[in-house]
């Protein structure tokens, strides 16, 4: 997902928007739901699946750079995702996974984000 993508879906009320961050905890930024390892990623979201919205449910992984830990954890729920639902395909818990394109560093140095008074202490949710 890009960052003009996110900032889009940042401002719209139909989707529920959840900022995962694969960043270790220790530098985390504050609104991000930090899940760093696949453990951690399997108790979450498929010990006790989200029950479905009447809206989209669009998950936003991230680390640093989104090179490494956010599409490592994001393939291991798809993989976990498919792997649950072999006899029902395409049917998913979580059909709208998607990778922060550039990662935390790069979202908060775009011109929008600072338009929009999110700082890098928070990210506003919908």
């Amino acid at each position: 997902m890009n960052i003009d993508t996110l900032i889009t879906q940042l401002k719209v009320a139909y989707a529920y928007l959840l900022i995962l961050s694969t960043l270790f905890l220790v530098i985390s930024p504050q609104g991000a739901r930090n899940l760093y390892t696949k453990d951690m990623i399997e108790e979450f979201f498929l010990k006790e699946p989200m029950k479905p919205l009447d809206k989209r449910r669009i998950i936003v992984f991230h680390c640093e750079f989104s090179s490494k830990r956010g599409p490592t954890m994001l393939d291991h729920l798809r993989n976990k995702d498919r792997a649950i639902h072999a006899i029902a395909y395409p049917a998913l818990f979580y059909p709208e996974l998607y990778i922060l394109d550039g990662g935390y560093k790069a979202f908060y140095e775009h011109d929008k984000v600072s338009e929009m008074g999110i700082s890098q202490k928070g990210i506003s949710q919908a």
